[in-house]
Formats: structure tokens, C-alpha cells, sequence
């Protein structure tokens, strides 16, 4: 069972390069470091890492995002289900 998040980045509407990173954490405070990895395709560029997870549960995601000078912190929850 592994999650995927998947972060595009866009500067004035359009895709930008940026640095990705970022951890998700379970109710119990386990954290697990993101490794983003950079996909470009035509005009798209997306990042995506993937994450590990068992049951269903809210896990808590903070990304953090840098584009030059420009950093930003994203934190969300989400709820996830596996596949059975």
C-alpha cells in the first residue's frame, strides 16, 4: 500500500521549476521524510513522491516549496483508504 502525492507548481499561470520537499506524519507522530522527484512532460512539470501506508487513517502532509528567494509551507490533512 502506497500513497502518491503529486505538487505542480505554476508561476503567472504557467508550470515553474521549483525545489520540493516535505514529510507526512500519523496520528502517532511517526514522520516520513517526501522524496520528490521532478516530471516534465511537454509543457507539465510535476513533482511526485510516494508514501507508505497500511490502514485507513489521517495522515498530516507539510510540503515545503521553493522557487528562488520564494519558499512557501503547505501543511493539510488527508484521509486515506487502502485497496482491498
Amino acid at each position: 500500500t502506497q500513497g502518491v502525492i503529486n505538487v505542480a507548481v505554476l508561476k503567472a499561470g504557467k508550470a515553474s521549476t521549483a525545489v520540493v520537499a516535505g514529510e507526512v506524519k500519523d496520528l502517532l507522530g511517526k514522520s516520513t521524510a517526501l522524496s520528490f522527484r521532478q516530471v516534465s512532460e511537454g509543457d507539465a512539470i510535476y513533482y511526485l513522491a510516494q508514501f507508505p501506508f497500511k490502514t485507513r487513517e489521517v495522515l498530516s502532509f507539510t510540503l515545503n516549496v521553493r522557487q528562488g528567494d520564494d519558499a512557501h509551507r503547505i501543511t493539510f490533512n488527508q484521509e486515506m483508504f487502502p485497496d482491498d
